[in-house]
């Protein structure tokens, strides 16, 4: 082998770490279940905001290649905190949010107000 040739293993550390014999690892285990459980956790949680989330929808359509706002659309949805319930898009806010959900939930668009007309759903998470 050369000198350039580093695929050889290296050898073990001198002091290798030291394990608990088998026979000790019962009386380990119930010594840490009772100093270092979460028997209190509940108290030292308490005062600690819970996160909450939302989820929102932009209602937008391209005229001559620019975006506007779709204004007076009512959508329809299905949110799991809230159960189905509506929203409107308007000049102001071409948002539809609601707040203040459990996190890591989904919700769906189930219609709209406008349903003659086609619409194509594209998805822009940031």
């Amino acid at each position: 082998m050369s000198a350039a040739d580093n695929s050889a293993q290296k050898p073990p550390p001198s002091d290798p770490p030291q394990l608990a014999p088998p026979d000790q690892l019962a009386s380990m285990n119930q010594s840490a279940q009772q100093s270092g459980g979460t028997g209190n956790a509940g108290q030292s949680s308490q005062g600690c905001p819970k996160k909450r989330s939302w989820f929102s929808v932009t209602a937008m359509h391209t005229v001559g290649g620019a975006e506007q706002v779709v204004e007076g659309l009512t959508l329809n949805c299905h949110v799991p905190d809230l159960g189905p319930t509506n929203g409107v898009t308007s000049s102001g806010s071409p948002h539809v949010r609601f707040d203040d959900l459990t996190p890591g939930g989904t919700g769906d668009v189930l219609g709209t107000s406008h349903d003659e007309v086609v619409w194509e759903v594209t998805t822009d998470i940031s």
